[in-house]
């Protein structure tokens, strides 16, 4: 017979899309509904459905596809932590014995076969506390050909196995963060510490930094240590100048929200940190620093008056168009940025954070928490995510500040936490932390730094409970995004 498909929601969760459809069988005379959302194409991903639902007659069924996009094929995923919930949830969802799951990728074997051994090598765990994936890949192998395609993809079930085994399910449900929070802190071993111990028992693999300490680039580095990984660096062309840059692509909540981080750019960079805007899908710049704390001083490296005009190198211009102060906490600037040689003009947004990230470097130096448990740093991210959703941003937001480290991690790793509570109600800080170190040198580098984010997630919900309660709060009504990404019938139970 024939059916029909519509697509009823879907739910971005990070790594990974989540669509419901009703499929209903259509009989002769009966009309065929609109469809109520258009379908992404799903080259280069994983994708599983499973039926949650069927009515009596069996003519109408519920289907859920989770749709894992980054994970190309022959490859592997760069994280194992967002796969890892990804099968956790899959499988609270529903049982295989009550309706199959079904998991496709391009030819069904490579990425397809990858996910069914962790996911029954996690069953295995927990029914018998032993693995054989070997056997189990072999066994796999003997009812459809190639499963499991790769080495990489074979060494990937391993290590997704021994992360699951280290450090279990550290995501927090939002309503019970507070409790969870104070548990970790009042045990008399400190979980928390132990946990923050636990980020060095994998090491980050494939750290080679060669091309940062070649001859012509060493001097470009403020900090001989915070350099880019070679792997994730960003690239310039070689055509129009200088080729290397002190900077790194770095992976947020979610691939339309990631970051480049980079260091305060020196007198001999600036051409290279324009060009970068020019070469890579980038329009935001987020300035952590006022120019004079950084060491060497940062220079000026954009006009500070109207209409005013700085040539940049022999082929590119920048002029001012707009500047605004914002409550003595930022300034937002607007300019154009032109490439002569291209003919090619684009718009780029400049935040400034007027507080201090730390007093005295402290934070820089991993020594205590930063002095910035206000709404400020609530309202800066807001007023990013406001103007990001309302001008047709590109991929990702440019950080820097004095040598590309700590407060860059800081403004980064909150952005990713509120990103995930918002989805999710849920965080995941000790995963969250691992990738951030996963990408760049320096990043969260003290248990000091690890404790700030349990506090900023913490103060965020208390200012929400607030919220609810007074149904209105003018700091968080011009802040962080949709209030109603905390339910208020949940406040109490939460805190």
């Amino acid at each position: 017979g024939s059916y029909c498909i519509t697509c009823i929601d879907v739910i971005s969760i990070g790594d990974y899309d989540k669509r419901y459809f009703q499929l209903n069988k259509i009989h002769k005379n009966d009309e065929l509904p609109s469809p109520s959302s258009s379908i992404d194409p799903i080259d280069d991903a994983l994708s599983l459905s499973t039926i949650s639902s069927m009515n009596d007659d069996h003519q109408s069924h519920l289907v859920i596809q989770y749709h894992y996009k980054q994970w190309k094929d022959m490859d592997v995923p760069t994280d194992s932590h967002t796969l890892l919930h990804l099968i956790n949830e899959v499988n609270e969802l529903t049982s295989p014995e009550q309706y199959p799951i079904v998991v496709h990728c391009t030819a069904g074997v490579g990425r397809t076969g990858t996910y069914i051994a962790i996911d029954a090598m996690i069953d295995k765990i927990k029914r018998e506390g032993k693995v054989d994936i070997y056997d189990f890949v072999l066994q796999m192998r003997r009812e459809r050909n190639l499963m499991v395609q790769t080495v990489r993809q074979y060494v990937f079930i391993y290590r997704s196995l021994l992360e699951y085994y280290l450090y279990g399910n550290t995501r927090i449900e939002a309503n019970k963060f507070r409790s969870v929070y104070s548990s970790l802190k009042k045990n008399k071993q400190n979980l928390l510490v132990s946990e923050y111990n636990k980020l060095s028992l994998l090491p980050v693999e494939n750290v080679s930094q060669r091309d940062a300490y070649f001859a012509d680039n060493i001097d470009r580095n403020r900090h001989p240590q915070i350099v880019p990984y070679d792997r994730n660096r960003v690239c310039l062309s070689r055509i129009l100048g200088h080729p290397y840059i002190n900077a790194s692509f770095v992976e947020g909540y979610s691939y339309h929200c990631s970051f480049i981080i980079t260091q305060d750019p020196l007198s001999e960079t600036i051409h290279e940190f324009w060009r970068m805007f020019i070469e890579h899908d980038s329009n935001c710049i987020v300035q952590l620093h006022t120019m004079a704390e950084s060491s060497p001083k940062c220079p000026l490296y954009y006009p500070n008056d109207y209409d005013t005009t700085m040539k940049i190198g022999s082929t590119t211009l920048l002029k001012l168009i707009q500047k605004e102060l914002l409550q003595e906490k930022m300034i937002i600037r607007e300019f154009c940025l032109t490439d002569t040689r291209e003919a090619l003009s684009k718009t780029i947004y400049h935040f400034e954070y007027l507080p201090p990230i730390s007093t005295n470097d402290e934070f820089e130096n991993g020594q205590c928490f930063p002095s910035i448990l206000t709404n400020s740093l609530f309202d800066f991210i807001g007023y990013i995510n406001k103007r990001q959703h309302t001008t047709n941003h590109d991929r990702y937001i440019t950080v820097h500040c004095g040598n590309g480290g700590p407060s860059c991690s800081l403004f980064c790793m909150c952005v990713m936490l509120l990103d995930q509570l918002k989805n999710e109600h849920a965080v995941d800080i000790f995963q969250r932390v691992r990738a951030l170190q996963r990408q760049r040198a320096a990043m969260i580098t003290s248990f000091a730094q690890y404790e700030y984010f349990y506090e900023m997630i913490l103060k965020f919900l208390e200012e929400s409970f607030d919220l609810a309660a007074a149904k209105s709060s003018p700091s968080l009504n011009n802040s962080v995004y949709d209030n109603n990404m905390i339910d208020q019938d949940d406040t109490h139970d939460r805190l």
